[in-house]
């Protein structure tokens, strides 16, 4: 075989193997991993999610002073999650206590939905949906700009 032909069909084959890297597509695993900041609820609860790579979450609760234009951190709760095609469970304590279950309705790499399924009672649809933006810090968008899509 020619030194060319064999040096095509190399690359060809390296480009098949690799292609997986390369097609843009990240799986909702990976997509998870970082920092989640949720758009704000009217009562002013702006929570912060960090999913991490080896099931570790921790949630950072903050609260946002619409009249001040700014927000107070509440506490840093830490936990572990698993997520099992679609939906996210949200373990508390060394024994993992089942704290929430979620839905993860959509997530790319710089938004996420989620669904967390409550009593009727509370919410009148059987459950409330979490618009969040990835963000590099644990900060909260208390600012309307930060959150508002245009």
């Amino acid at each position: 075989m020619k030194k060319g032909k064999a040096m095509k069909k190399f690359c060809f084959l390296l480009l098949l193997m690799s292609a997986p890297c390369f097609s843009g597509e990240l799986s909702k695993a990976d997509a998870l991993v970082g920092r989640w900041a949720m758009s704000p609820l009217k009562n002013g609860i702006a929570n912060v999610a960090e999913f991490n790579k080896d099931g570790t979450a921790k949630l950072y609760s903050f609260r946002c002073d619409w009249t001040r234009d700014s927000f107070t951190h509440e506490e840093t709760i830490e936990q572990t999650y698993d997520l099992e095609g679609d939906h996210i469970t949200v373990y508390t304590g060394k024994e993992k206590t089942i704290e929430t279950e979620l839905v993860l309705k959509s997530v790319s790499e710089s938004e996420m939905t989620l669904f967390q399924k409550i009593p009727d009672t509370l919410s009148g649809s059987g459950g409330l949906t979490f618009h969040y933006k990835k963000v590099k810090e644990a900060k909260p968008l208390c600012k309307k700009e930060m959150w508002v899509k245009k």
